[in-house]
């Protein structure tokens, strides 16, 4: 479960980063690692106790604890069986969902309506519905403001320059702000260490912009950009040729060779817009999404400590309720907990090393267009999401919340930079997500309860 947890989830933290070119895929990987690991480890303990003890009533299974422990493990096989498919075909689908509707369906099939808690269900579902929304918005505002403050300003990296430190420095305090409210054992004193760090993340990412070499624009042919966009058109047709070539192939090591051959041909597509862009009239607007380059790479680290901190409950919950329903351990209850919080941990960041680029390309790639600029917006709008839902232990989907963010970004930029298509794709597979999770678990638990209750 926490392997794919990684392949789907941990891509949200990333893909928009990727996708807009501010982190290649290793780089992301990294920084993933580094900060969904202290984001699950210092603050995921909140929200493991809302999957613990919020959804099944733990007292109508009192006197079955082989049974419980039973129902948790087909409730994260189950999951993990549906995220393993949703993340080969590039869904990227709700890890929270999944896992609540499992335990949901375990519940119900076993002891009825009475064995699920109603009103906690409830709540977890609003803020499945809020958490988008405010995503969207929150992306939206943050967008707009950047459109008019600095990208179509009259001078936009005069404008860069003013705004894009004072950004660093605001985003520096809000981050280790929102740290010191999820670790409240932290002494007030370090709040003064927070201004300091904001200063120097100020006078950092000022020196930095300033000392940047700006090259003048380069003089470039209407042949020439012609050309250009030719080549890219001849690029656009080859890879539509390899995507149905794929579709239709049957065998492994084709798909895989039309995949690589595919993505060798979108990176040059990439270079191919992005050449196009350094040599047009908006060449100031590039040299401006550069400097934007530092904010999402922050951004991206602060969503992958907020993901870390809300979305490792859907492994460590059941698993931690799996065994103190069978085990008690003669360590003390945080000792286990952090144990269950380390390994889960791992197999979140080996799942992202060696699944997550599919789910990658999605959220990167086929939503809408991405710039770091564009990617930052919507980082910051789904982390702070994410993370006042954590405050509250609402377990809510970090999926649902980028992909809200990632459609106010295009929404800021008009209705018609979004990719339909691919939004109703992925509606489609939220919608059968629960009930997928439900049936599963259901089956799963039918099928291997005999066999562990004749040992």
């Amino acid at each position: 479960m926490a392997w794919n947890i990684g392949a789907s989830d941990i891509a949200n933290a990333m893909g928009t980063s990727v996708g807009a070119k501010a982190l290649s895929l290793r780089q992301a990987v990294l920084i993933a690692a580094g900060f969904e690991f202290l984001g699950a480890f210092l603050c995921g303990h909140e929200v493991i106790q809302t999957l613990n003890y919020g959804i099944i009533n733990l007292e109508s299974l009192q006197t079955e604890s082989t049974i419980l422990a039973i129902g948790m493990n087909s409730s994260l096989l189950a999951a993990g069986i549906w995220l393993q498919i949703a993340s080969y075909f590039g869904w990227p689908v709700s890890t929270t969902h999944t896992i609540v509707g499992a335990l949901t369906g375990f519940g119900l099939f076993l002891k009825g309506k009475e064995a699920i808690q109603w009103s906690t269900l409830l709540a977890i579902s609003s803020f499945w519905v809020f958490s988008p929304i405010l995503g969207a918005i929150l992306s939206f505002l943050l967008f707009a403001f950047f459109r008019i403050a600095i990208l179509k300003a009259k001078h936009p990296l005069k404008q860069a320059e003013r705004w894009v430190p004072l950004l660093c420095s605001l985003f520096a305090l809000c981050a280790i702000s929102i740290l010191t409210i999820r670790l409240p054992s932290l002494p007030s004193s370090f709040m003064v260490g927070a201004v300091a760090i904001s200063v120097l993340s100020y006078l950092g990412s000022y020196v930095i912009i300033k000392r940047k070499r700006r090259k003048p624009p380069i003089k470039c042919t209407q042949e020439d950009m012609e050309i250009n966009i030719q080549i890219q058109n001849h690029v656009e047709t080859a890879i539509n040729t390899l995507q149905e070539a794929k579709e239709l192939s049957t065998k492994r090591e084709w798909v895989h060779e039309l995949h690589q051959r595919t993505e060798s041909l979108e990176q040059l597509k990439s270079k191919i817009i992005s050449q196009r862009t350094k040599h047009s009239s908006g060449q100031e607007e590039f040299l401006v999404e550069q400097d934007f380059s530092f904010l999402q790479i922050s951004s991206a680290a602060l969503m992958a400590f907020a993901h870390g901190s809300n979305d490792i409950a859907n492994a460590a919950g059941p698993l931690l309720l799996g065994i103190k329903s069978i085990y008690q351990p003669s360590y003390g209850h945080d000792t286990l907990v952090n144990f269950i919080l380390l390994w889960t941990s791992i197999g979140m960041i080996v799942g992202l090393a060696t699944w997550g680029w599919r789910v990658i390309q999605t959220v990167g790639k086929k939503i809408t267009e991405l710039t770091p600029s564009r990617g930052f917006a919507a980082e910051l709008g789904c982390a702070v999401t994410v993370l006042i839902a954590s405050k509250l232990q609402m377990p809510i989907s970090t999926t649902h919340t980028l992909i809200g963010s990632l459609i106010g970004i295009g929404l800021a930029r008009g209705a018609g930079n979004l990719n339909v298509k691919t939004i109703q794709g992925i509606f489609l597979s939220w919608i059968v997500t629960i009930p997928t999770g439900a049936v599963l678990c259901w089956l799963i638990f039918y099928l291997i309860k005999p066999t562990l209750l004749s040992f």
